[in-house]
Order: structure tokens, then C-alpha cells, then sequence
């Protein structure tokens, strides 16, 4: 055989090869502290469970964007959904955490009435967080007046981690800083629900099916959600 004819059947393999990846890349498409918090500690787990699909991962904060290449996407404000049909995957809980040392520094006694006397850190993404667990633990939200504002949960996260305050965020995000003892929940302010993570589904001539995603999600996330 001609070494030419050996490069020619080499590239055709490599060529088919490259169409069989192409067909098991999955497009999932996130909300960006999902995808940093919850989905990147979690790949491994993907890989071991479907070996022969490649993940492709887009972040976006908002609106999906069907233009691009997408065959899933995760989203919570349904404002967001691009008029795909939502599966339903987990529900959202928020509570708020702070660092082991402002805990120590905290009259737990006198929470959640006490959280008007510290720090809080609020986020811009996400106003609705304070005012709905304020709601339901009946305490007036513009009682809590020592405020740190922030774009988005992630620096919310870090700032809390930091002992810059107490920040109010989904516990989903944060499970192996609880479990590292990283951050701390504080005694007296339980945890309430403010949200539900959908699924979303896009159909198109190109589409990889990937029918076990939706239990798979659930299941990591019943393995590991805190309180």
C-alpha cells in the first residue's frame, strides 16, 4: 500500500470519527452560578454516568438564545424560557450563611430579629431573595438598613465567605462550603423556598437526545442538598 493511500484512509476514519463526536456533543446552555457552583463539581459524575457524550456548556443570565447550537438549557425565571417547554428538576432554598467567625461574633439569641444590627449583603440579580425570606419570617425587609451590594450571587458568596457580612443565598450553591465549613447557616433563620430549576428541551433537525439528563439531575441533587 502506498504511504499516500494510508494517509487517505486515515484522514477518512479521523473524518468519521469527528461526525460520531459531533453527534454525542450535548449543548447545555446555564445560568452562570449554576453552572460554577452546581454543575462544574458535579462533571465527573456526568462523565462516569454517560461516557460517550461530550458536554458542551454555554452561560448566559438571562433569555436562551436559540440561535446558537442548543440542545438544553437550565433556567429559573420562566421570563427566560424562550417558549420552550420546562421540565421540572429542583427546588431553589435560600438561607442565610456568613463566615465561622462573624458567626462567633453573632447573639444567636436574638435572631432573626438581630439581622438588623449586622452587615447584609444583597444582590443585585436577585432582589427577590431578602424581601421573600423577610416575608416569611416576618420581618420587615427596610429593617435591614447595613447593606453591601453586589452584581450577582457568586460575589455574594464570596463576600460572605470573606466575613464582609451575611448574605442570603440558595443553598445549592454552597454545599461544599457548608460541608468544608467555608460558610456557616445561622441558627434562628431557617431556610425558605425561593424558586424552582427547570429543565428546557430544544427540538431541532441537529438535536442529541439525552432522555436520562432530567433523573440524573435530580438525582445529584437529592444526593447532596443541605437542611
Amino acid at each position: 500500500m502506498r504511504v499516500a493511500d494510508l494517509f487517505d484512509q486515515l484522514a477518512t476514519a479521523t473524518g468519521t470519527l469527528g461526525e460520531v463526536d459531533a453527534r454525542r456533543t450535548v449543548h447545555l446552555d446555564c445560568i452562570p452560578t449554576f453552572a460554577m457552583h452546581w454543575l462544574l463539581p458535579r462533571l465527573p459524575a456526568f462523565k462516569a454516568a454517560f461516557p460517550d457524550v461530550e458536554l458542551s456548556l454555554f452561560t448566559a443570565p438571562d433569555r436562551i438564545d436559540l440561535s446558537r447550537p442548543l440542545d438544553y438549557a437550565i433556567r429559573r425565571d420562566p421570563g427566560h424560557f424562550g417558549g420552550l417547554t420546562p421540565t421540572p428538576l429542583m427546588v431553589e432554598r435560600s438561607a442565610p450563611v456568613c463566615s465561622p467567625r462573624l458567626l462567633a461574633e453573632l447573639d444567636v439569641a436574638a435572631m432573626p430579629d438581630g439581622l438588623a444590627e449586622r452587615t447584609i449583603i444583597t444582590i443585585r440579580a436577585r432582589p427577590d431573595l431578602w424581601l421573600h425570606w423577610c416575608a416569611a419570617n416576618r420581618i420587615g425587609a427596610d429593617r435591614l438598613r447595613n447593606r453591601l451590594e453586589v452584581d450577582h450571587t457568586f460575589v455574594a458568596i464570596q463576600a460572605a465567605e470573606d466575613g464582609l457580612g451575611i448574605a442570603l443565598v440558595p443553598l445549592l450553591f454552597i454545599d461544599q462550603r457548608l460541608a468544608g465549613g467555608r460558610l456557616v447557616t445561622i441558627p434562628g433563620c431557617p431556610a425558605v423556598e425561593t424558586g424552582r430549576y427547570f429543565l428546557l428541551e430544544h427540538y431541532h433537525r441537529d438535536h442529541v437526545a439525552l432522555p436520562g439528563l432530567p433523573d440524573w439531575l435530580r438525582r445529584q441533587d437529592a444526593a447532596v442538598s443541605p437542611g
